[in-house]
């Protein structure tokens, strides 16, 4: 009897050390499975170089990618260690020690990626009130083509227009400023579709705060400094009720006021679009003290009917207005005069763009008034 309860002992004893084995086999093992702690985007513009969160601006001809910098850690308390498809990444002007995507240790999984792109919820809107503040805001969208990898090619197309029937072309200009979102996902195996762990770059929520990186393209503009403008393209166009501009006033429930948000170059109202592209300050619009101009037929002439001819009475930069709509005179058509087929520049409930000056009008109006810029004097 005493042999069985010794033999029984034995076994029970050898089965609580396989099991203690196990269980301590298993805490070592979690405490090294790699932890995802955060990701944000980075751009590298060009060939060579480097990626960064402040990229600068970006020629139209050049190439640009989009990169996911994940933070993950070991364990609970490991070193914080960085992946990214890029060699060599600077953040907040600092250069970051990255690792390659082949650093993911295997028992973390599959790493994908999900892209979308952050962009203005809306258009433009009417005489905001504090009652539209949630109209300024920008918002999420889904870019499925852009794939699964953890980098992309940037390509500037709007994701935000798939509720219109056709494209407005502010909103379709692939130039301008362009944010994009990454979520970053561990799957146990690349079969899986339910993933264990993920994390996302910041997103819309974080757009007012600064903190969702930038990349700029250069729009070609004649006439004008296409680089200096392009910030102001590719931002809603809102005007606001008097009671709210600048400063929102009561019930204004943004954490900026309308005028932070044209200053910093989130929004845009008809005036400063105008005034940052010719002058790139938004606040300080660059003309002198508007004078009459009358439309005549196709051409728009001076009270005493002499025809204003460019380089003369009208250049590139002078603008002309209609109530709250301002129109960035760029080009001529070759006749020499202001006419409605000179192109300009304007936004008014869209994003910016270039049309011909008659597109842009809509509808010929009797009567605009002439801006001219303080450096070429008016006439």
């Amino acid at each position: 009897m005493e042999q069985e309860t010794r033999r029984t002992v034995a076994i029970f004893a050898a089965l609580l050390a396989g099991v203690a084995a196990v269980v301590a086999w298993w805490t070592a093992r979690a405490a090294r499975l790699p932890h995802l702690v955060g990701v944000q985007v980075v751009y590298a513009v060009g060939e060579g170089g480097e990626a960064s969160d402040h990229p600068p601006p970006v020629a139209a001809d050049a190439r640009v990618r989009g990169y996911a910098l994940i933070a993950f850690r070991r364990g609970e308390r490991g070193p914080l260690r960085y992946l990214c498809g890029h060699p060599r990444v600077v953040v907040q002007g600092q250069p970051i020690n990255v690792e390659p995507l082949s650093a993911w240790p295997a028992s973390g999984g599959v790493l994908r990626g999900l892209w979308m792109t952050v962009e203005p919820d809306l258009p433009g809107w009417p005489n905001v009130g504090p009652e539209d503040a949630h109209r300024l805001q920008y918002k999420e969208f889904l870019a499925p083509d852009l794939g699964r990898e953890l980098h992309v090619e940037v390509d500037w197309r709007a994701y935000s227009d798939s509720f219109l029937a056709r494209p407005l072309p502010g909103v379709a200009l692939r130039a301008g400023p362009y944010r994009l979102k990454v979520r970053v996902a561990a799957y146990a195996s690349e079969h899986d579709i339910v993933p264990v762990q993920w994390v996302s770059s910041p997103g819309a929520e974080d757009v007012f705060a600064g903190r969702v990186p930038v990349v700029i393209r250069d729009v070609a503009l004649p006439g004008l400094d296409g680089r200096r403008a392009a910030p102001f393209f590719r931002l809603s166009c809102f005007t606001f009720a008097a009671n709210v501009w600048p400063d929102g006033g009561a019930g204004w429930s943004l954490p900026l006021t309308p005028g932070e948000l044209v200053e910093r170059r989130l929004i845009v109202t008809p005036e400063s679009f105008a005034a940052g592209l010719v002058g790139g300050n938004v606040l300080a619009p660059p003309w002198q003290g508007p004078r009459r101009v009358v439309a005549r037929g196709d051409r728009f002439v001076a009270p005493s009917g002499a025809p204003l001819a460019w380089g003369r009475e009208v250049g590139a930069g002078d603008a002309l207005r209609h109530g709250q709509a301002y129109f960035v005179l760029l080009q001529d058509d070759g006749d020499g005069v202001l006419s409605l087929r000179d192109t300009v520049a304007f936004a008014w409930m869209q994003p910016g763009y270039t049309a011909p000056l008659g597109i842009a009008l809509a509808a010929v109006t009797d009567q605009l008034e002439l801006l001219r810029l303080s450096a070429t004097g008016g006439s």
